[in-house]
Order: structure tokens, then C-alpha cells, then sequence
């Protein structure tokens, strides 16, 4: 047998760059790199921005990421021990192993660093003077949340302990109770245990407060707030088409306010009109910004339907049987809240509200009484919670007193509550602080509504492991807490793994690590997609392209 050269199989190569030939002409799809919301995330009642909280943790950050948590939950050691965690339920880690020690890291960034966070206002200086009735997680959260947005707060609680401490002292040890409360106190809250209301509270809190969020009750206010809270006249947009259901149209006439933008604004306008009213949309928006189909706009307005824009809702008073609406749109030039004078104020014989504020009711309108004192009330609770459901019910009001704060701070800066409309991560209506903050401040940028699914994700770029559990319900170790924090997916933000980068065909992926920033070369891009099926996290996603935006690229 004789050895035989084997022959050398003839390669393709480029004696010059291929640059010059544009492949990108090809293109009927276009990859586009996006910003998505996880699932944990849309799920936790009060809005955490948990896959950035998993990053600092998983960099060692712990301080950092007890921050982080701060900028959406004042009670972090409460919601470490008790919360009923809907965001491990969701996480979609829990379909490929065990799901993500989501609470367990909140806990170790409670009780790891309980005094080294520096808290800072979110914006502007003091400009109002609020109580806030009741020690509770609603009367707490309240609290906090109207201090960071840079109001002066004063929490009074009627009896000698706080509510919180008498509610969860079962289900949390007492020191972790004192450390949140006393994070309160230091970022300046004034907390009165034993305060008494006196013989005609709502006089004296109209002489000393600018608003008042009622957490628990108070004597002899039952009349003035619930008149204008509970109204028959005001609906939502659901209330307002069982009312017309139920035959109650004599409730929809004269001149019927609608607050709100968009389809659903317009909907309920006609509604009115099919019933002889008289309806004004209030919209506390530009007109470019109202949102929906703008023929859609244009064909109401070609009905007679007025609609005034930067002219929301903010607040409302009842005299005697009808309704003046306190007008609301974005912030004045001089920060005094004072709204412009383009704005409508509107007195009508009826109000519907369509904020598209997942959850909210109309008694979460700020009722604006005579004395010019702002109100807002808790909704009572429906019966008594069994013990077993303390946590939830505690995590719940955590959340409603925060949706309390931005109410009333929208109403007291004299914006139209449709801000709070793009507050919320997701589709279940938890709101973030931090979003709104931006909003508040001119912004744009708001969390987005698309959430990562599993089917969504390539989960051959991740190895099983397994849950790290802490020892006999003690907390997590540095060890750990790191150790939990990498098994995060990161669902739906961008790593800079470089996945993409290595696999496109076209060279056409344009990563920055140092200054975090990624680009697409459309030039050479021909769309195959295989960047977004690559893509460990979700964080690309292919696009159909007109013509036009081929010519763009």
C-alpha cells in the first residue's frame, strides 16, 4: 500500500476587504437591539427593578443593591421575612431549574448593610407640608415616598407603638422593625407616636398641612371626604358602562368631565354623548402625545367633542352637587406647580375616570376640600385578614401607599395624574418611583411593557445549578447572596456577552463595553436573525423593514 499525497481542498479567499459590498440591500428584516421588562419585575408589587439589583449583588455591590431596592420598597427587612414573593412564581428561571433567591437576597441586603445607605431626595426642594395619619406599611410607605419626592412629612400615629409594630411583630423580629423605621426617621420624616387629632381634626390639619393621607381612620371626616370621594356621579370607565347597563343614564347628564387620554378617553366620551351629556375630555398631555389613532382624535373633535390638552385632572372639590375640577399638566417653568393659565378648570354635573392607572379607583382622586386641604383616603379594608394573609395584605399596602405618595405629589406640583399612566414596569399596575421621577422631570424614558418570556430566551448559553437555601432561616452569606445573584437571567437586558457579535455572519455588530453602547452596521446587516436567536437574554429582537428604513440604514 503505497502513501498517497492527500490534495489540498481549494479555500475561497479575499485578496481585498469585503466591506464595499453593502449586503444590507438584501434586507427585508432588520435586528434591533431593546430594552425589556422580566417577568420578576412586572410581578413584584411595588415595581423593583430586580435584574439590575441581581447585577449589583452579583459584582459584590451589596450596599449598591440595598439602594437600588430603596428607590421602590421603604421596608426592605419587613419584605426580606415576609413578603409572598409573586416574583419567584414568575421567574423564569424556575422553568429551566429553581427559581432565583429573590427574597433571600433581599433580606441579606437588609440585615448586611442595615445602616450604610445614603438616601437622597428624588427631586426638588420642599415644597409642601404633608401628614400622614396612621403607622402602618400603607401610613410608613406613604411616608418615605413623599420625603424622597421632597415634601415635609409628618407621620402621626394615634397610639403609643406604631401600627407596623403591633401588625407584624409575629412575622418579623422586633430590631428589624426598629432599623426600618429608623431609616425613616433619618431621612427626616417627623414621626408622633400618641397624637391626637383634637375636637375638629380636618380644621386643624387645614391650618397646619397643605395635604393629608389618611391611612387610618379619622373621627368626624366621613361627610366632607366621602361626599366628594364616593360619589354617585363619578365613575371609571368600567363603572360608567355598568351604570349604563344597569339603566342609571339620569346619573350621565349635563356637563360630564372625562380625565383621561387615549381610545379609552374617547369611548367614554361618547358614551356621554349617546346619553344627551356633554362630555370634555381633560388630558394633561400635549396633543401629540394623547395616544390612540389621531383620525381617531380628529373624527371625535369633527363630533363636537371638546378636548383640552395639558389640562388633566389633579384633583377635584364637590360644591353642593357639583364638581370642580382642579386642572393639571406639566409642571410650571417656576417649579411653583402653579398651573398655566392654557389650562381649563371645568365645573361639572359628573366626572369619569380614565387615567389607564392599572387598579385605580376613583376614591384615589385627591379631594380638595374648602379650606383648600388635599385628601387622600385608604380604601377600608374588606373584612378582617386571617393571619396567615398578614404578609400579603402588609406587602400589598407597602404598595398602595406609594401609589398615595405620587397621587398626591402630582396633585400638589399641579400635574395631571395621566403621568402615572407610564409609571408602571409591565402590564399589573405596581408603579415605579424612579420612573416617574424621570417622567416627572421632562423624560421620556420609561420602563417598557414588553415582558421576556421563557420561550424568549436561548437557555443553551446557561448551566443547571442548583438554589442556594440559607442555613436553618438564617440569611444568606456574601458567599451566597453573590452566588444567587449570578444565577439571575438578566431577562431582557443586555449583558454585552458578545453573543451576537460572535455569531453574526456579516461582522455587523458594533460593541462598546467600556462605554456600555451596541450598534448595528445596517449596511452589511442582510437580517438573517441569527444575532436574536443567539441571544442568551431576549435582548434582540427582529423587525420587519419598509423600504424607507432599508434606504435609513
Amino acid at each position: 500500500m503505497t502513501n498517497q499525497a492527500v490534495p489540498e481542498h481549494p479555500m475561497a479567499a479575499a485578496r481585498e476587504p469585503t466591506a464595499a459590498f453593502r449586503t444590507g440591500s438584501w434586507r427585508s428584516e432588520r435586528p434591533v437591539f431593546v430594552e425589556r421588562t422580566a417577568p420578576c419585575s412586572e410581578a413584584c408589587p411595588l415595581g423593583e427593578d430586580i435584574p439590575a439589583i441581581m447585577a449589583l449583588h452579583e459584582q459584590g455591590l451589596h450596599r449598591d443593591a440595598l439602594e437600588k431596592i430603596l428607590e421602590e420598597n421603604p421596608l426592605p427587612g419587613l419584605c426580606g421575612r415576609a413578603c409572598f414573593h409573586p416574583c419567584e412564581r414568575v421567574c423564569n428561571r424556575a422553568r429551566f431549574d429553581e427559581a432565583v433567591s429573590i427574597r433571600d437576597l433581599e433580606r441579606f441586603a437588609a440585615e448586611h448593610t442595615p445602616d450604610g445607605s445614603s438616601i437622597e431626595p428624588l427631586q426638588g426642594a420642599r415644597p409642601s407640608s404633608v401628614a400622614v395619619l396612621g403607622g402602618g406599611p400603607a401610613g410608613l410607605s406613604c411616608a418615605w415616598f413623599l420625603g424622597r419626592l421632597g415634601h415635609r412629612v409628618t407621620l402621626l400615629e394615634p397610639g403609643d407603638r406604631l401600627q407596623i409594630q403591633r401588625e407584624m411583630g409575629g412575622l418579623v423580629p422586633e430590631t428589624i422593625l426598629e432599623r426600618e423605621v429608623e431609616r425613616l426617621a433619618s431621612m427626616g420624616v417627623e414621626i408622633v407616636t400618641d397624637a391626637s387629632t383634637g375636637p375638629d381634626p380636618l380644621a386643624a390639619f387645614s391650618e397646619a398641612y397643605d395635604a393629608l393621607y389618611l391611612s387610618s381612620p379619622l373621627p368626624g371626616t366621613e361627610g366632607p371626604i366621602d361626599a366628594c370621594q364616593a360619589h354617585e356621579r363619578l365613575f371609571t370607565l368600567r363603572g360608567l358602562r355598568q351604570a349604563l347597563r344597569a339603566g342609571r343614564e339620569s346619573l350621565i347628564s349635563g356637563t360630564v368631565a372625562v380625565a383621561g387620554c387615549g381610545p379609552m378617553a374617547l369611548e367614554a366620551a361618547r358614551l356621554v354623548r349617546e346619553q344627551g351629556g356633554r362630555p370634555e375630555v381633560l388630558c394633561g398631555v400635549a396633543r401629540e402625545a394623547f395616544g390612540g389613532d389621531g383620525g381617531d382624535l380628529e373624527d371625535a373633535e369633527a363630533e363636537g367633542i371638546d378636548v383640552h390638552f395639558e389640562s388633566g385632572l389633579r384633583g377635584l372639590s364637590l360644591e353642593g352637587e357639583r364638581f370642580r375640577i382642579l386642572p393639571g399638566g406639566p409642571e410650571a417653568p417656576s417649579g411653583t406647580g402653579e398651573p398655566p393659565d392654557s389650562r381649563k378648570e371645568v365645573e361639572a354635573d359628573a366626572v369619569v375616570f380614565v387615567p389607564n392607572l392599572k387598579g385605580a379607583q376613583p376614591h384615589w382622586i385627591p379631594c380638595v376640600l374648602p379650606s383648600g386641604l388635599t385628601v387622600l383616603r385608604e380604601p377600608a379594608p374588606a373584612g378582617d385578614t386571617p393571619a396567615a394573609e398578614r404578609s400579603r395584605k402588609a406587602v400589598r399596602a407597602l404598595a398602595a401607599g406609594k401609589q398615595a405618595a405620587l397621587i398626591l405629589d402630582c396633585s400638589l406640583r399641579g400635574r395631571a395624574l395621566d403621568v402615572l399612566a407610564h409609571a408602571s414596569p409591565g402590564r399589573l399596575g405596581a408603579l415605579s418611583a424612579e420612573v416617574y421621577t424621570r417622567l416627572a422631570a421632562g423624560g421620556t424614558e420609561c420602563r417598557p411593557a414588553d415582558v421576556v418570556r421563557y420561550e424568549d430566551l436561548n437557555t443553551a448559553c446557561f448551566r443547571s445549578s442548583p438554589r442556594s437555601r440559607p442555613h436553618r432561616g438564617k440569611a444568606l452569606t456574601p458567599g451566597q447572596a453573590v452566588y444567587s445573584a449570578r444565577r439571575c437571567f438578566q431577562c431582557g437586558a443586555c449583558t454585552f456577552c458578545g453573543a451576537c457579535d460572535d455569531y453574526c455572519p456579516d461582522v455587523s455588530i458594533r460593541l462598546d463595553r467600556v462605554n456600555r453602547r451596541r450598534t448595528v452596521d445596517y449596511e452589511h446587516c442582510k437580517g438573517c436573525g441569527i444575532c436574536a436567536r443567539e441571544c442568551p437574554r431576549g435582548a434582540i429582537v427582529v423587525e420587519r423593514e419598509s423600504a424607507a428604513l432599508r434606504d435609513e440604514g
